[in-house]
């Protein structure tokens, strides 16, 4: 899911758990288990993050960042310099690259690794094995509720999601994306003019700027905020508490299983909120806005220039970057990531369907869910 460097300019969200988020000259405050902003720093009580000059620090299973870098304990994230770390089926990048254990991915110079129901990626390339995909010239196929991207293009079927040309639809709790511009109804997301709307668990996105309320995020000029569970982005930051996601600097780390994205990228699972380049994505019947496009819920895939969303143990990628939800994988710069059974992609290539991948052109393949073979020649 993207840190800081603008004047916060927040929207008001008042969430039905009874949360109140206010945003007044780049100063947010959250009351229960809330968090707290002020000149690009926020404060979170409760399980929470605190950040301050791009610096945040969580509490119980949150994550800490300093000077873009992140630390999360107890299945939790760290991010030194674009760089994350997790531990307990967690990943770890460094220098932009990821390594996730126990169903992990580990990412190497934008090379990603897993075992155990895992996918591999060498020079920008992922595998998945068992319920696998396989990706050949910015091509990836899906099956089983899947998608298939052919020339930047991705299709899903079964609350489903297609793109042509810039140009996403899902139907089924699904979104439609049109000349940059996506609309979803029923826990949908609707864009408009770089712009994206989702009600009802969905995220809201205005002039590079999303809100998502019960559970959501909110990003105003390269911000997002999100309660319960949720993250915050102030200043292209973002904090999330409660196995949630910091951002700082440009740097994403999200707890339990989560994600983590580097380099104006964020990613938070479990009702949860993602940006990256003033992009917003949200799980669980949720939105995801990349370079003003694409949305899907309801494992849903969307694909928005050269990237592919599978769903169901899933991963989205949008501009050589992939988000996936509930134990999935996100991708930053290149860079892929996979946690049980889940998805990667890199550099236009989709991955995942059964736990299985497999990606040429230099790429890796991974099978018996235990290892990976890699010919940079023909996988």
């Amino acid at each position: 899911m993207p840190l800081g460097r603008s004047q916060l300019l927040m929207t008001r969200l008042q969430l039905q758990m009874g949360l109140l988020n206010k945003f007044t000259d780049g100063t947010a405050t959250v009351t229960n288990g809330t968090a707290t902003l002020s000149d690009g720093t926020a404060t979170v009580t409760d399980g929470t993050a605190t950040l301050t000059d791009n610096t945040a620090t969580v509490t119980d299973d949150k994550a800490t960042v300093t000077d873009g870098t992140a630390t999360l304990t107890d299945n939790k994230a760290t991010v030194t310099d674009d760089k994350a770390t997790v531990t307990d089926d967690k990943a770890t990048v460094t220098d932009d690259k990821a390594t996730v254990t126990d169903d992990k991915a580990t990412v190497t110079d934008d090379k990603a690794t897993v075992t155990d129901n895992t996918a591999t990626v060498t020079d920008d390339k992922a595998t998945v094995t068992d319920d696998k995909a396989t990706v050949t010239d910015d091509k990836a196929t899906v099956t089983d509720d899947k998608a298939t991207v052919t020339d930047d293009k991705a299709t899903v079927t079964d609350d489903k999601a297609t793109v042509t040309d810039d140009k996403a639809t899902v139907t089924d709790d699904k979104a439609t994306v049109t000349d940059d511009k996506a609309t979803v109804t029923d826990d949908k997301a609707t864009v408009t003019d770089d712009t994206a709307t989702v009600t009802d668990d969905t995220a809201t996105v205005t002039d590079d700027t999303a809100t998502v309320t019960d559970d959501k995020a909110t990003v105003t000029d390269d911000k997002a905020t999100v309660t319960d569970d949720k993250a915050t982005v102030t200043d292209d930051k973002a904090t999330v508490t409660d196995d949630k996601a910091t951002v700082t600097d440009d740097k994403a780390t999200v707890t339990d299983g989560k994600a983590t994205v580097t380099d104006d990228k964020a990613t938070v699972t479990d009702d949860t909120a993602t940006v990256t380049d003033d992009k917003a994505t949200v799980t669980d019947d949720k939105a995801t806005v990349t370079d003003d496009k694409a949305t899907g819920t309801d494992n849903t895939a969307t694909g928005t220039d050269n990237t592919a969303t599978v769903t169901d143990n899933t991963a989205t990628v949008t501009d050589n970057t992939a988000t996936v939800t509930d134990d999935k994988a996100t991708v930053t710069d290149n860079t892929a990531t996979v946690t049980d059974n889940t998805a990667t992609v890199t550099d236009d290539k989709a991955t995942v369907t059964d736990d299985k991948a497999t990606v040429t052109d230099d790429k890796a393949t991974v099978t018996d869910v235990t290892g990976y073979q890699r010919n940079t020649e023909n996988p």
